[in-house]
């Protein structure tokens, strides 16, 4: 059985693997190359581990930090600090996507990077897929990890989702702060991370909301320096020296897509986008390919498309969007600019500490286990 995957991210990287190994025929069609930066707060639960040991991931050449503390601060002067029960780990997704690149290529999957597909048509019970360049492939089953966005979401489907609009910037910076550590530092209309990677530096990488820049005309250093330089811990980290330039996205909109497309499986942000603030968005790529996986396998024991279909229909449906509207809650609960409600927050996750590593397990789920592969 030939299966398609439209997009190399971590979803349809991990995708890739998982089905090679049981014999599928997998073709992967990547828009950009490897290896890349993203913008990605770079840190993952570590209900992700047993997943990428899995799919093997190289842990032991790389030194990274394990990360146990969790400290959060408000740009009106309050911080609050609590241990992580899962805890999770650094690491840039140029070493992650790249690393996982390579295991795709020794398993067999064929790559065509630098190839962007345009239309995906079923004839003859085949679906054919057309790239930008006239080349033409066939497949028995396409997979849509492209992403956020993508030319198969027809106008008025993206235009339901496209409700608040949000940039996210990333950095990698020198910084003085202890390897364990994780902090997310608020500032109005936004928040932002910093947490330590693998090459010793730190991922500095904050989500805003678009009109917000669009006040700066653009300016992202002076809107840093007004905006996320209210935040007087915030403020110490931006004045610290920058190892990489920055690295900008924008599109971003929150909830479940709507399926538009009725012969292509969408796979990670192609289904639905997490707020970042959870630090979840790469595990839940993972646990969809995990997911998606179980489903196809069922389907090549001669299941219909249709059961297979509305079994992952579901799953999007019910986990992913519970997930997600956690996320959302916890994120609006940061976007709230009301000083009495924000100050109240604050001082209840001082002096309640429990309040504080409650927000922190709603992000969290159980450890993503696939079996044996």
């Amino acid at each position: 059985m030939k299966i398609a995957i439209i997009g190399g991210g971590l979803a349809g990287l991990s995708l890739a693997i998982l089905l090679s190994r049981q014999d599928f025929e997998v073709l992967l069609f990547e828009a950009g190359e490897y290896p890349r930066h993203k913008v990605c707060g770079e840190y993952i639960s570590n209900e992700s581990k047993p997943f990428l040991q899995a799919l093997g991931f190289p842990f032991e050449q790389y030194t990274i930090p394990e990360i146990r503390q969790f400290r959060l601060t408000h740009y009106l002067g309050y911080q609050a600090q609590t241990k992580l029960q899962k805890g999770g780990f650094g690491i840039s997704r140029y070493a992650l996507d790249n690393e996982l690149y390579k295991i795709a290529l020794a398993q067999g999957v064929q790559i065509f990077t630098q190839t962007r597909v345009q239309n995906v048509e079923k004839q003859d019970n085949k679906l054919h897929l057309q790239t930008l360049d006239q080349q033409n492939f066939e497949a028995d089953l396409v997979v849509g990890a492209y992403g956020r966005v993508s030319n198969f979401e027809r106008g008025e489907a993206r235009a339901k989702a496209q409700l608040q609009p949000f940039i996210g910037v990333k950095y990698h910076i020198e910084a003085d702060l202890p390897a364990d550590h994780i902090e997310i530092h608020t500032f109005r209309g936004g928040y932002c991370g910093i947490s330590q990677v693998e090459t010793g530096k730190f991922c500095l990488c904050y989500l805003t909301q678009n009109n917000r820049v669009k006040d700066f005309k653009g300016d992202l250093p002076a809107f840093e320096a007004h905006i996320l330089g209210e935040n007087p811990y915030l403020k110490r980290h931006l004045a610290q020296p920058k190892v990489m330039e920055g690295v900008t996205t924008s599109q971003f909109y929150f909830g479940i897509k709507p399926a538009t497309q009725p012969h292509i499986l969408t796979l990670g942000d192609a289904s639905g986008f997490i707020p970042p603030i959870t630090g979840n968005g790469m595990s839940l790529a993972f646990r969809a390919s995990a997911e998606l996986y179980k489903l196809v396998l069922a389907y090549k024991e001669h299941q219909s498309f249709e059961i297979l279909q509305k079994a992952h229909q579901h799953y999007i449906k019910t986990y992913l969007h519970h997930r997600i509207s956690q996320g959302v809650f916890l994120q609006n609960l940061l976007f709230r600019e009301n000083r009495l409600f924000q100050t109240l927050m604050m001082k209840s996750f001082q002096y309640v500490p429990f309040a504080l590593q409650m927000m922190t397990r709603k992000a969290v789920g159980k450890d993503i286990i696939v079996g044996s592969l």
